[in-house]
């Protein structure tokens, strides 16, 4: 490029690459005297006079650039606005923020490939390229385009404003001459409807048995089961200006977010295998006069989920599921009931015979030996006063030993008692823990014990309660006897879910290697675990070196009380009793 210097009268070369641009094919002049440059492919350059500095524009993958950087029109318009034709859209500079505003034909230019741009006397721009000749109006931001049908050239290049008004349009059969004025423009946008529905690739008929009550054309929803997912809508714009030329575009909400724009030859969207859920068609059209449709043809399409994906199938589902959970669980249980029960009888059966045995053999011995020891003691002198004494004395404590026999047999056969006295069994035995270790004067007799009882007692089977009593004696002795505590806490609870027993204390601890192994020769914690699950029970032991001990025993109340395993061993225990 070259400026002439008059005062000098010489020119002034600018090359590429240094301070100029070459391949020039538009320069246009705005009003503060810059010069713009539209080049082949350099894009859109700015050139200062006064300093002689470019500013270069150029095409790049970041919003707001040029659209192409072949540019092959520029213009400047009376509000300073700067205007480039490209291969790629009408672009729009925006000075203050230095970003291109891009036009394309998808914005209604006959096509994207820009030739010429002239202003006209009312601030319209004119604008010429490879595909017809488009006005566009600034003001309502719409294009207005001619094509050959309407007289004008198809093949227009360049465009030039004369000094009476008139726009004149170079092509490569012609020259065209347009008196902007003169030309009467009415913009119409043709109404889009929809022609057909098919389902299936299958044209879908009109009935009270079919998803379609009445035409597609007036049809506002439609209702589709879960195996109607895949469909085609036609649509067609009620217009028969140039109907080659009319465009149409067409979205599917919730599924697409961007329209599909496709020529006249394409009047139909296929969809397939939509997901259950709820759609909205949409399609517009557009002449070759003006922008689309402000409202197009629409309609609101609902597929239906199957069965197994509806809420109240997939509550019935849960519901169902938890309720075969629940009997598996509730059978486990009873099944576990049930050999507790076996066992519980098996033990109590084996209890009554030693009792049995021991009545009709040990106790019937003691009882002859009484007998032999009175007659030896009646053959006896008078005189041997000493020796009646001392046989009197053994006869007694035999009377006695008899005595507690017999109460152990009743014992034997009968557990503790039928009614509910386990709280005071527990307190009982803690008292007789403190008195004993007091009057061996030990210091830890002097600890605290109470028994506490949560909610109302019920009945429990005679072997569970003398389990559960042993599992407490356990404890009972170790916190008196180990932990060095100065209170000592027996609470049990009766709910209807459970039963529990907890042992507290506030000593020294268990070493967790005692807990999880036991101490050599004895028999604790396995021992109360072991007990603890041959009733069905579980035994958790929680402790820590000078943080006390707990031991809570829980049993399910389905074992414990007076269900299936409660009545039944518990009335069979007291139908043999009452039988003898």
């Amino acid at each position: 490029m070259c400026s002439f210097d008059p005062a000098t009268n010489r020119f002034r070369e600018y090359k590429a690459g240094g301070e100029g641009v070459v391949e020039i094919d538009a320069i246009a002049e705005d009003a503060a005297g810059m010069l713009w440059i539209g080049c082949r492919n350099g894009g859109v350059q700015r050139f200062d006079p006064v300093t002689g500095k470019f500013t270069i524009f150029r095409h790049s993958a970041a919003a707001g650039s040029l659209g192409n950087d072949v540019v092959t029109s520029i213009l400047a318009d009376r509000s300073g606005t700067i205007w480039a034709g490209t291969l790629d859209g009408l672009n729009r500079l925006d000075a203050a923020t230095g970003k291109f505003t891009v036009y394309l034909e998808r914005d209604g230019l006959p096509s994207s490939i820009i030739n010429g741009v002239v202003e006209d006397a009312n601030g319209d721009l004119w604008i010429t390229t490879s595909y017809g000749l488009s006005h566009f109006r600034r003001r309502s931001g719409t294009f207005y385009n001619y094509y050959r049908s309407d007289g004008v050239l198809d093949d227009l290049t360049g465009a030039w404003k004369g000094s009476s008004g008139q726009i004149f349009f170079g092509s490569y059969s012609g020259l065209t001459a347009l008196s902007p004025d003169a030309v009467d423009e009415k913009l119409f946008m043709p109404r889009v409807v929809l022609t057909n529905f098919q389902i299936s690739d299958k044209p879908v008929p009109i009935g009270a048995d079919s998803p379609l009550k009445q035409s597609i054309t007036v049809t506002r929803a439609l209702t589709l089961s879960h195996s109607q997912n895949t469909l085609s809508l036609e649509f067609a714009a009620l217009s028969y200006a140039d109907p080659d030329r009319t465009r149409y575009r067409y979205r599917l909400e919730r599924l697409e977010s961007e329209w599909h724009e496709v020529a006249s030859t394409q009047h139909f969207a296929r969809y397939s295998r939509l997901a259950p859920g709820e759609y909205t068609f949409q399609v517009e059209a557009r002449t070759n006069r003006g922008n689309w449709t402000e409202k197009g043809a629409e309609v609101r399409i609902v597929i239906l989920p199957p069965l197994w994906a509806t809420s109240p199938f997939r509550v019935s589902y849960i519901l169902a599921v938890g309720l075969i959970v629940w009997l598996i669980w509730h059978l486990r249980v009873r099944q576990m009931a049930k050999q507790l029960n076996l066992g519980f009888e098996e033990r109590l059966g084996e209890r009554t015979r030693i009792a049995r045995e021991l009545h009709d053999t040990l106790l019937q011995s003691f009882h002859g030996l009484m007998f032999r020891f009175q007659a030896a003691r009646n053959m006896l002198p008078r005189r041997t006063e000493e020796a009646m004494e001392a046989l009197d004395n053994a006869l007694d404590r035999t009377e006695q030993a008899i005595a507690e026999g017999r109460d152990a047999i009743h014992d034997l056969r009968g557990s503790t008692v039928v009614t509910n006295e386990l709280a005071q069994a527990v307190t009982a035995l803690g008292n007789e823990m403190s008195h004993e270790l007091a009057s061996q004067g030990s210091a830890h007799g002097s600890a605290k014990f109470h028994v506490a009882v949560e909610g109302p007692p019920r009945d429990l089977h005679p072997i569970l309660r003398d389990e559960i009593y042993a599992i407490a004696r356990e404890a009972v002795r170790n916190a008196f006897r180990h932990a060095q505590a100065h209170d000592i806490e027996a609470q049990i609870t009766y709910n209807g879910s459970s039963f529990q027993l907890r042992i507290r204390d506030d000593g020294k601890g268990i070493d967790p290697a005692i807990v999880a192994e036991g101490r050599a020769g004895h028999y604790g914690v396995p021992g109360m675990r072991e007990r603890a699950r041959r009733i069905g029970g579980k035994l958790d032991v929680w402790t820590g070196t000078g943080a006390g001990t707990e031991i809570e025993l829980n049993i399910p109340g389905s074992i414990a009380y007076g269900t299936s395993l409660g009545r039944t061993v518990l009335g069979r225990f007291r139908k043999k009793k009452a039988n003898g």
